[in-house]
């Protein structure tokens, strides 16, 4: 059975499978591929630590006041914060291998949990390897495979739907079993399980199982439709605080799309919905109908969009991406259209000379302008980090903030930079209310 490492370990397993998906070409027939590093026996890259020089100077970026506009964020949580929410504070978080860990996400989820109410871990994908999110603890065994095969493709692939995080997941052996446990505190009271899954073939179903509950047995006649424009179902479960759900015994390769989990009261929730070499292009790659249900039926409060180094590492113009940006925005809208927007660019890049990658300047210029076009708050990373030529200062810094790729971060760094965003985002919230401390 396969588990999820502690915090530290598991940096230098998904950060070596990042790194093998980031670099992206185009092939002749105009489909995506990742340019194959140097592998180990294990089958993954894997970065080694390189040591801390103690004289390396490391920003924690910008020194102006922080604050975004986040009008329909802050409303809510101020709801929370008089306990007249009836429902989760949600944020949607699409991003690309800087998301999927769930480093940079989690040091956002925390702080702000623990003021406004913690409403959970959100959404946790089933079955999928390398794979860890905060707060839980994942396992699998036996044969799965995912579609798409390549998840980060901007090519449309069979149906085109791949639920709210882009990726299905299909047990291909009969022992084939996976589980989702909670770690202590993730959620607050009981926690809330809804399960998405579809049974294309006739008579396919599967077993699945929550801490104080009997076992369900999922077939075509069980759960309840997902809303309208969503082919998918849903299966609703409760359990004790430290509960566990397990899938097993699947027949007729049942298609999973994940399960959200939820606390029993109202709080903040963050679904981190990253994919390894994800660019905005990915998600038009999806079945427009069916994703915008999915989002429309989350009804986020903020939707973050996460994008911009691995617009970096394609060959297309840096110009030339903000036809996808604009096209994602149009369908974040049409879902949810009360829902405020916020644009995060790309980290700082090291060009193996200790400075930075002149396209990560362009791209983060060309997000500050789609931002403000489409009246969303930007995030710039690579100002957080401290601009020019930080990562190599991350690098070197101890605890050693920036992996050794020149692209990725260490979880101390991510977890900077979530510091950094949750100062901007709690600066705004002061500023809505009229001032005061955030």
């Amino acid at each position: 059975m396969i588990r999820s490492p502690d915090i530290e370990r598991a940096a230098v397993l998904l950060l070596a499978c990042a790194s093998a998906v980031v670099a992206v070409t185009c092939s002749g027939n105009g489909s995506l591929h990742a340019e194959a590093p140097a592998r180990t026996a294990a089958g993954v890259t894997l970065p080694s630590a390189r040591p801390a020089a103690p004289s390396a100077s490391v920003s924690s970026g910008p020194a102006s006041p922080p604050g975004f506009q986040l009008p329909h964020l802050y409303a809510a949580l101020r709801q929370l914060s008089s306990g007249a929410a009836q429902a989760p504070v949600r944020i949607l978080w699409l991003g690309d291998s800087h998301s999927y860990p769930d480093f940079w996400t989690n040091a956002v989820r925390r702080p702000l949990q623990k003021r406004f109410g913690n409403g959970g871990p959100g959404f946790v994908l089933l079955g999928m390897d390398p794979y860890r999110h905060a707060g839980v603890k994942v396992a699998r065994q036996g044969h799965w495979r995912h579609d798409p095969p390549n998840p980060a493709t901007a090519l449309h692939h069979s149906d085109g739907v791949f639920g709210l995080g882009g990726i299905r997941m299909v047990p291909v052996s009969r022992d084939a079993r996976a589980s989702v446990e909670l770690e202590p505190g993730a959620v607050a009271g009981r926690a809330h399980w809804t399960l998405y899954y579809r049974l294309p073939d006739p008579g396919a179903h599967f077993t699945v199982a929550v801490t104080g509950s009997s076992p369900v047995r999922v077939d075509a006649d069980t759960g309840t439709p997902r809303p309208a424009g969503s082919p998918l179902r849903q299966l609703a479960l409760d359990s004790p605080p430290t509960g566990k759900l397990e899938l097993s015994a699947p027949s007729g390769k049942p298609q999973l799309f994940g399960v959200t989990i939820e606390s029993a009261s109202p709080g903040v929730v963050v679904d981190t919905l990253g994919i390894n070499g994800a660019r905005a292009a990915t998600t038009l790659a999806w079945e427009k109908a069916a994703w915008e249900a999915e989002v429309k039926e989350q009804k986020p409060a903020l939707v973050v969009l996460a994008y911009g180094t691995n617009e970096v590492a394609h060959p297309l113009a840096i110009a030339k991406n903000r036809q996808y940006f604009d096209r994602l925005l149009a369908r974040v809208h049409a879902a949810q259209p009360q829902a405020d927007c916020l644009l995060a660019g790309p980290t700082d890049w090291d060009d193996n000379s200790g400075r930075t990658r002149p396209r990560v300047l362009r791209m983060d210029q060309l997000e500050r302008q789609i931002a403000s076009a489409h009246g969303c708050a930007y995030f710039s990373v690579y100002d957080a980090m401290g601009g020019q030529g930080s990562h190599r200062r991350w690098e070197h810094a101890s605890p050693q903030l920036g992996a050794v790729d020149h692209i990725h971060l260490m979880p101390a760094g991510y977890r900077r930079v979530g510091k950094a965003m949750v100062k901007e985002l709690l600066g705004g919230y002061a500023a809505s209310a009229g001032g005061g401390q955030p």
